[in-house]
């Protein structure tokens, strides 16, 4: 009788053993089913282009939902990062290539749109940076705060005498709008100063007069002042000018030669200019 109790016992357990074995096995294979799924997948991204391709991820509803990747056909559209119903959607890193140069966008996607916080940056196929942008996105544009900086080649950097501009202000629509400061780099042939500096209001890219510029040497201003009708205008020149008219003027009195005075100075030279 013990040695039949023994046996249906050792059955018992070998059943149990194989059963949780079997378990285990199709819980693990699912999981890895899950992790590796690959599938054949299209969509149209936010430019209207369809992306045909391959993708790998996490899989819901028959589209990508969770942490997966694209990959299209040609190779020259990848995304990894965050997916919901079918279109990158969250934190995601989005690389475009051409035949000259690749786009790499680091950052918020709203399904497949720039949107919130990112960087996009232009290289070369060499890798050699173009430009960079890093901050705000609204509706695949910049829009809000940012930091624009364009590189310049060798020959480009020869010719306009500056190899990197900076700038970092308010944009919106893709335009510089709003308050802003843009840095220029110079070459080693300005020995006048490293860098120049412009501050003040934008509006559609460009500087409204009269705005400030500062330039810098070994980190020290060299000159600063303003720029009015395309010149620049030192401060010390500034108050040299305006001395030299309120002496003038003083000189000129209030009578008749102060009247004549009063007409014609204004006509070269504006003492209440910014």
């Amino acid at each position: 009788m013990k040695k039949f109790l023994a046996i249906i016992a050792a059955a018992a357990m070998a059943a149990a053993m194989t059963a949780c074995n079997g378990d285990s096995q199709q819980v693990n294979g699912t999981a890895a089913e899950a992790e590796s799924a690959v599938h054949d997948y299209t969509f149209v991204a936010a430019s209207g282009d369809e992306l045909s391709g391959t993708y790998t991820g996490g899989w819901e509803n028959n589209l990508p939902n969770g942490e997966g990747s694209f990959e299209d056909a040609a190779g020259s559209e990848k995304i990894v990062g965050s997916w919901s119903n079918g279109m990158p959607n969250g934190q995601c890193r989005w690389i475009t290539q051409y035949d000259t140069c690749v786009y790499t966008y680091n950052g918020e996607l709203f399904f497949g749109v720039y949107q919130g916080k990112g960087e996009l940056r232009l290289d070369d196929l060499n890798g050699n940076p173009i430009s960079v942008y890093s901050g705000d996105w609204k509706n695949g544009c910049y829009d809000g705060y940012g930091e624009y900086t364009t590189y310049y080649t060798d020959e480009d950097a020869a010719k306009l005498g500056y190899y990197c501009t900076v700038y970092k202000g308010d944009f919106s629509n893709f335009q510089k709008n709003g308050e802003g400061e843009l840095t220029k780099y110079f070459t080693a042939e300005n020995t006048k100063a490293d860098c120049v500096v412009y501050t003040g209001q934008v509006k559609d890219g460009n500087f409204v007069e009269p705005y400030r510029y500062a330039f810098y040497k070994n980190n020290q201003i060299v000159e600063e002042g303003r720029i009015r009708d395309g010149s620049y205008v030192s401060d010390s020149d500034k108050a040299f000018n305006d001395a030299l008219y309120d002496g003038i003027k003083g000189i000129a009195g209030d009578g008749f030669w102060g009247d004549v005075f009063d007409i014609v100075a204004p006509e070269f030279y504006d003492r209440n200019a910014e």
